[in-house]
Order: structure tokens, then sequence, then C-alpha cells
């Protein structure tokens, strides 16, 4: 699972990572952190210590959402 910040550098870096990581036969699953109702901006986004500790995340939407992304890719 890759889960970079909300912004446009996150979403370039999870990007060339995710393709770096399939090209070694790895299984790749990039989680949309706007999914879970995190912003998205310009800069300095949003990001996993942001979910739990801003906007009062929760362990079972956090699951959901791996599951998701996992199905996503299938």
């Amino acid at each position: 699972f890759i889960a970079y910040d909300c912004d446009q550098a996150g979403v370039d870096g999870e990007g060339k990572i995710a393709e770096a990581l399939r090209k070694v036969g790895a299984n790749v699953h990039i989680l949309d952190l706007t999914r879970l109702g995190l912003p998205m901006t310009e800069s300095h986004g949003a990001d996993l210590t942001d979910y739990w500790m801003k906007y009062g995340g929760t362990v079972e939407q956090f699951m959901e959402h791996l599951d998701r992304a996992r199905a996503d890719s299938l």
C-alpha cells in the first residue's frame, strides 16, 4: 500500500514509486486519502497522521478503505 500526502507532490510521488515497485513484480495498492475525507491541497497536503489526529479517523474506516483499494486494483 502507498499513501502519500494529499497534494500534487504526493500524487506525483506515489505514481513514481508505484511504477518502480510494479517493475520489480510488487502488487501495489495506492490509497486515495481523499476518499477518507482528507482535502486535496496545492501544497503541504494532509496525510495519514492528519487522518488520525485532526480528522478523527477510525480503524474501521481505514480498514474498509484498505479493502476497497485492494478490490479496485483487481
